[in-house]
């Protein structure tokens, strides 16, 4: 059963890390190196129209054969984006094995329940304390930001343990599941705290607010492959489950 589950994540998760990585390519690799342009790391490349073309064309040699540095960069984008899709698939399918029980609703909305507590958790909440940063634009010391983004992320998981559990009380004592829903969101809504008293981030400038919202769309499309392909891998095995178990002779007591 559990050795289902991890499958499940795995192939969910190569489903989402392709196509994350698609998004990294034609998105976000353009707009980061629009941002190091901005903040003068290709200055020297800029005035000189020609030279950033023969740049862009460079070539790798790696033997007998020659690979430029664009193809190289969107394989490594593509293999990143991959291995990450892998890694949270695989991490989601055993969260998933260990908190279903504990989970409300059916199977699917179960799937994207967790699916939205894994976005908060793993992105929404650190985010909220320390936003991603374009290149060269000033922030918190990277040490001091990694202390709050792991500090956040602990908080984002506590937040939503927490949310499932108040609903779960709240239910099993007879509130209707629009009160349980609604005081469940308590917990969450704490979280907004997390900007106010976490490490000024800039803002303001347009290049900071697109960056942004170019790294929360990429994330946000992540989860949102990732738990819509489980829950159809899921779905299908418990499917193909309960088929097994219908055409199973039925085994009489004394044989």
């Amino acid at each position: 059963m559990f050795a289902a589950y991890v499958l499940r994540g795995l192939k969910a998760g190569a489903v989402a890390g392709l196509a994350f990585g698609l998004f990294v390519v034609l998105v976000a690799s353009p707009l980061v190196a629009v941002a190091e342009e901005r903040a003068g790391h290709h200055g020297g490349h800029a005035a000189d129209g020609g030279h950033a073309d023969e740049t862009a064309h460079a070539a790798i040699d790696v033997g007998p054969l020659s690979v430029s540095t664009g193809a190289l960069s969107t394989l490594t984008n593509l293999l990143g984006g991959l291995g990450w899709g892998v890694l949270l698939g695989v991490g989601f399918a055993v969260a998933f094995y260990l908190l279903e029980p504990a989970v409300p609703g059916t199977s699917d909305t179960q799937v994207y329940l967790l699916g939205a507590a894994g976005l908060l958790t793993v992105s929404g909440a650190p985010w909220l304390a320390v936003p991603p940063q374009p290149p060269g634009v000033e922030g918190a010391a990277l040490d001091v930001r990694g202390l709050w983004y792991g500090g956040a992320l602990v908080a984002g998981a506590v937040a939503c343990l927490a949310s499932g559990a108040l609903y779960d009380r709240l239910a099993d004592i007879g509130h209707g599941r629009r009160v349980a829903a609604l005081v469940a969101t308590v917990p969450l809504a704490a979280l907004l705290a997390l900007p106010v008293v976490g490490p000024t981030a800039a803002a303001g400038e347009p290049l900071v607010a697109a960056y942004r919202g170019v790294v929360l769309a990429g994330q946000v499309g992540l989860w949102l492959v990732l738990t819509a392909a489980f829950a159809r891998f899921h779905r299908r095995g418990l499917d193909r489950d309960a088929m097994v178990t219908a055409d199973s002779p039925a085994v009489a007591p004394g044989d």
